[in-house]
């Protein structure tokens, strides 16, 4: 199904998550599955709130210090 104005591969989803890929083929990877768990959703974390402009470092404080006191937080995606 094509739609107008929706382009017809994923390139551009293939290109935003590239860096990360090459970050873990080049980085000796993680040593358990907590750790890949770990890493699948920092990457994932830090790549939403860059596309959204925000602050990587301030999100992470605000994300655990509502962690921390049991807060619930806004979602990344709202």
């Amino acid at each position: 199904m094509y739609r107008q104005g929706v382009e017809p591969s994923n390139n551009l989803v293939e290109r935003d998550i590239r860096p990360a890929v090459i970050w873990r083929k080049t980085s000796f990877f993680t040593w358990s599955l907590r750790g890949d768990r770990f890493m699948e959703r920092m990457l994932s974390f830090v790549g939403t709130l860059r596309k959204q402009n925000r602050n990587v470092f301030q999100s992470l404080l605000h994300t655990i210090h509502n962690h921390r006191a049991r807060l619930v937080t806004q979602p990344l995606f709202a």
